[in-house]
């Protein structure tokens, strides 16, 4: 706290210690008797103003603090992000799902008698085939999976059920209960609708916004590089039959598809989407999901239709 004098050429500044001193020393000086002298001097050192002749007054002049940066209002989640955050759905519901359809798959369209290994390996190669390329091929870095304890042991306990439940209830039962692959098929796509959007985010990020054959690239793996290493497997088993290796299949088209809206959404529509308050990730990654799941639901509604159909 500093003490100025108002009238002082260059504002001058005086030490309220030394003023204090000064008071105090006077205080001792006084004479007993005159008892009111003493109190008043003592005081004077903590009054914001005195007189100390009619042309000069002293204040108090508070010590400059910097000023305090008022708290951004936190804005309310708008709806597109409520959306994408329902999408993704609790926990691993959305992971549990993916291995679920994969596995099934795998031992649906292949012949009985496989070693255990075999099994166990192949389908996860096909679960985890497109973020692994894509997070050590273009992004540089460790394999995602290797750290997250929680989906090793999702996808060892999934692969005990559809291989080794009881009775083969949960095997039997999704093969008798079209509905129920229908479901899975539909969760797997808003699975696949979130690694087209994460993986273009993170290419885009890494390499810039001019990146786009890269980002393209990585979205479409993101969402279809499993169907690779099932090509590849279904290639070593009968070299004749045609794959996604051979021919893009409708996975591949679709990821593609969901990519390019991303980015057209993220890249070009940034603009609109920030005036009008929007998500630019989360409007992108629905976009996206929207495109995955038309697809997939058209799908299996065909699908559905036809079985059904022969069944009447």
């Amino acid at each position: 706290m500093e003490w100025k004098s108002s009238d002082f050429q260059g504002n001058s500044v005086i030490d309220l210690h030394l003023i204090d001193d000064t008071l105090m020393s006077l205080s001792r000086l006084l004479p007993t008797q005159n008892f009111l002298a003493s109190p008043l001097l003592a005081r004077l050192s903590q009054r914001l103003v005195f007189q100390r002749s009619a042309s000069t007054t002293f204040e108090i002049v508070a010590p400059k603090t910097a000023p305090t940066e008022e708290k951004p209002k936190e804005q309310k989640p708008s709806m597109i992000s409520k959306m994408a955050k329902f999408l993704e759905l609790k926990g691993n519901m959305l992971w549990n799902a993916h291995c679920f359809h994969v596995l099934y798959a795998f031992r649906a369209r292949t012949p009985p008698g496989q070693h255990w290994l075999y099994t166990l390996i192949v389908p996860w190669s096909m679960t985890v085939g497109g973020s692994s390329f894509v997070s050590h091929f273009i992004l540089k870095k460790p394999f995602p999976w290797l750290g997250n304890n929680a989906k090793l042991l999702s996808y060892f306990l999934i692969w005990a059920l559809i291989y080794h439940s009881p009775r083969d209830a949960v095997f039997r039962f999704l093969k008798r209960t079209p509905v129920a692959r229908s479901g899975l098929h539909v969760l797997n796509s808003l699975n696949k609708g979130n690694g087209v959007a994460r993986n273009v985010q993170a290419t885009l990020g890494m390499y810039g916004q001019h990146a786009v054959p890269a980002a393209m690239i990585a979205g479409t793996l993101g969402g279809s590089g499993g169907g690779f290493f099932s090509a590849w497997e279904q290639k070593t088993r009968n070299p004749r039959v045609q794959t996604t290796l051979s021919k893009p299949d409708w996975n591949v088209k679709v990821s593609a598809a969901a990519s390019a809206a991303y980015m057209a959404l993220t890249l070009l529509g940034a603009g609109a989407l920030s005036k009008a308050n929007l998500p630019i990730h989360d409007t992108g990654k629905l976009a996206a999901q929207t495109i995955l799941l038309g697809a997939s639901g058209w799908l299996q509604y065909k699908t559905l239709r036809g079985i059904y159909a022969k069944k009447n």
